[in-house]
């Protein structure tokens, strides 16, 4: 699976860095319509100091993600217009009269489920053009008491990180430079996982990993990164049961 993975990123930096064998201007540089543009070898296609068409973006979009989102291309399901924003930061190493970085962030949706639905983000930058972004993600083993999904979690080992470029019921906050995503194990969201990612120059790193790996009606997830730190022992957060009342419920208000 992640060398599935490993193959989908490098096929989309190949397309994303390729020249158009259509739709190209004088100057080497794509020129809309895109609906029929094809990369080749030769040129870049986003290295630009300004921002590409999105018209651009939607087409590498679609060649570079074929495959993993194919829901979402071929079908008027999901749709392929991104959230786009534009978001600035300072390298530590500019001078105070210069003026900020800009870059910008792409939000396109990919595939969907019963009850989750998976999305892609895409960056630009003058210095990069535009790329897939990826996200470290932590993996870890779960021990459930007699072996069972069903019983008690016992453990949750820390075994490493990995990386993804597919998160699952994703959303960007732009006031804090956050993204976020929370994956559904089942319909009912009692086992589930949470992530988000903050904003660090032009890359994100991952803030805060909560998972909860117990299908007992009742949100209670581990920690197990917190600003950025892999904690030693894994944090039990407090529960909330899907049968308790809210609390103004409760008060009858």
């Amino acid at each position: 699976m992640r060398t599935l993975g490993f193959v989908a990123i490098s096929g989309l930096w190949a397309i994303l860095l390729a020249a158009p064998a259509v739709a190209q201007s004088t100057d080497g540089m794509p020129s809309g319509p895109f609906d029929t543009f094809v990369p080749e070898p030769g040129f870049t296609t986003t290295l630009e100091e300004t921002p590409p068409d999105t018209e651009l973006v939607k087409r590498l979009f679609a060649l570079g993600y074929a495959d993993q989102c194919r829901l979402a291309i071929e079908s008027d399901v999901l749709g392929t217009e991104p959230e786009v924003w534009d978001l600035t930061y300072r390298d530590s190493y500019q001078e105070a009269d210069e003026p900020d970085r800009t870059f910008r962030l792409y939000h396109f949706n990919c595939d969907a489920g019963a009850y989750n639905v998976i999305s892609v983000f895409l960056t630009w930058d003058s210095f990069s053009g535009l790329a897939p972004l990826s996200l470290a993600r932590p993996e870890f083993d779960i021990t459930y008491e007699s072996g069972d999904f069903d019983g008690d979690v016992l453990d949750i080992a820390y075994r490493g990180m990995s990386a993804t470029n597919r998160l699952v019921n994703a959303w960007f906050d732009p006031d804090t430079g956050t993204i976020g995503a929370s994956g559904k194990w089942r319909g009912l969201g009692d086992a589930a996982d949470y992530s988000t990612w903050v904003q660090r120059g032009p890359v994100f790193v991952l803030d805060v990993f909560d998972v909860d790996a117990s299908y007992d009606e009742a949100v209670n997830p581990w920690r197990i990164v917190a600003g950025g730190r892999v904690l030693e022992v894994p944090e039990r957060l407090p529960e909330e049961r899907f049968d308790e009342p809210a609390e103004d419920d409760a008060d009858g208000q």
